[in-house]
């Protein structure tokens, strides 16, 4: 087989005002949405059952319909607060070569900027007498390119969330709403609640108290369950792997953006390899002066394990252990100190999840009682529209000559990011083919991606301070499609 080079040119559109479209003059959306805890919101940060606790809700302008779900109890809006921004302690922002630079939280009313240090023009000269203006709730704006540090200082308003536990362990709060632009947005924070009487209990007071449960709980992916697929697009029907502790039982699935069941149980996957080289063979396990530590997955059979380093004994003796794992834990005869490398076999559930809509979605699985707390998992990600069966934009087209390359061959392709306006190179372009992170341009605006497979269309979205990301402009080039010839 033979591996060709394909040119595929990005141009990228300059970012002129946050409120319209550069090309269009459409308005554009202010969707940002977030959800956070504070301690000065709440009595203590270790709340019991039927104790309230307070979460703050950030909500851009064209965020509606807001529901609040709550998987241990009831939550909801309860109320609006202020807060003072940069004022306690200092809040920065920087100016990074581009005329605008983002707020942490929305601004209402006026935003006090100091410049801290000096400012410098893209050229290197200093810029003195710079008029900072606030766009809209989030942004500021200069009339040219700068890099520079600016403190500021302004009120933001939030909705107070109240979460109302009606059980011990962790309980996940979801915010979701419906920006003007169709958009779903969605956040999460968490609480974590303690038995009646327990608030104030030391985790080593806990221990003695409680038996010890193994409620280990995850959700991953893996592009193998789904045909190498690692977007999830409209229409889609996906899968993810449940791997959870012993002491786990039935659980609840949820998805707010279709459905989500059991496929199939007992699925069996190698944790580490003791042969290997690369990252994710490499799964180490620590003592540190106990007799157990703990697995990163349930254990199942065949623990092979490898030293690293030397093994002390609380004494401080060396000696050499041997291991046993049971569950989540790994036993040695004695407490001691040290190292080990492990390979074993783990079990899964499979789940299959399905996507109704694009959108932030977040699909999770719940166990309401694993030694009398509520545990569940997460995993968000931005849904995707279902993918056209014709190309919207850039076609690129890869041959090989005598040996033409087939529709399961792989190529190479180069892509170029140029500015709309000028038609010059950008480098330090952020590059995403297919939503996997591919580097960034060079000095001459272009990044060569490899392994691509013929025959399959890829997204293709840029980065770059002071300009519209390449997927929400109104240009359409952020597609393209590789054809055998």
């Amino acid at each position: 087989m033979s591996t060709q080079n394909t040119q595929v040119t990005v141009n990228f559109q300059d970012f002129l005002d946050p409120n319209k479209d550069p090309e269009t003059g459409e308005r554009q959306y202010n969707c940002d949405f977030s959800l956070t805890s504070e301690s000065e919101d709440n009595e203590t940060e270790n709340p019991e059952v039927g104790q309230p606790q307070k979460l703050r809700l950030f909500a851009g302008s064209d965020v509606s319909g807001i529901k609040i779900i709550a998987t241990g109890g009831s939550a909801g809006i309860t109320g609006t607060g202020t807060a003072s921004v940069g004022v306690d302690e200092d809040v920065y922002v920087t100016l990074n070569g581009s005329n605008t630079a983002s707020l942490p939280y929305p601004a209402k009313g006026a935003v006090r900027i100091t410049e801290r240090g000096t400012i410098y023009r893209v050229d290197g000269t200093k810029a003195t007498g710079t008029v900072y203006t606030p766009i809209g709730e989030n942004e500021i704006r200069v009339s040219e390119n700068l890099y520079g540090v600016l403190k500021v200082e302004y009120t933001t308003e939030f909705q107070v969330v109240t979460v109302n536990p009606s059980i011990t362990g962790t309980t996940m709060v979801v915010a979701v709403g419906t920006c003007a632009s169709g958009a779903v947005v969605s956040a999460t924070a968490s609480v974590t609640v303690n038995d009646p009487g327990t608030g104030d209990e030391t985790e080593e007071e806990k221990e003695e108290r409680e038996p010890t449960y193994s409620c280990g709980l995850s959700i991953e992916t893996n592009e193998d369950d789904n045909d190498g697929e690692t977007e999830y697009r409209v229409g889609g029907s996906y899968r993810v792997r449940v791997f959870s502790g012993s002491d786990i039982g039935t659980l609840k699935a949820v998805n707010s953006n279709g459905e989500m069941t059991l496929a199939s149980s007992g699925e069996q996957a190698q944790i580490g390899d003791l042969s290997g080289t690369a990252d994710e063979d490499k799964i180490f396990v620590s003592f540190s002066g106990s007799n157990t530590a703990s697995l990163p997955y349930k254990y199942l059979s065949g623990l092979r394990t490898s030293i690293v380093g030397q093994f002390f004994d609380k004494r401080g003796t060396p000696f050499n252990p041997s291991f046993s794992a049971s569950g989540d834990t790994l036993t040695t005869s004695k407490a001691c100190f040290g190292c080990v490398r492990v390979e074993y076999v783990t079990e899964y559930d499979l789940y299959r999840f399905t996507i109704d809509s694009e959108g932030e979605t977040v699909i999770a699985v719940i166990d309401t009682d694993c030694g009398g707390e509520n545990i569940n998992a997460n995993l968000s990600f931005t849904a995707l529209e279902a993918e056209s069966s014709s190309l919207t934009s850039t076609s690129s087209t890869a041959s090989g000559g005598s040996d033409s390359l087939s529709a399961s061959a792989k190529t190479d392709v180069t892509i170029t990011f140029k500015d709309y306006i000028t038609g010059a190179a950008l480098p330090g372009v952020q590059v995403y083919v297919g939503g996997t992170s591919k580097g960034i341009t060079d000095g001459s605006g272009s990044i060569k991606v490899t392994g691509l497979n013929v025959g399959k269309a890829y997204k293709v979205k840029g980065v770059k301070a002071g300009y519209l990301n390449t997927d929400s402009d109104s240009l359409a080039n952020d597609e393209f499609i590789i054809t055998a010839s």
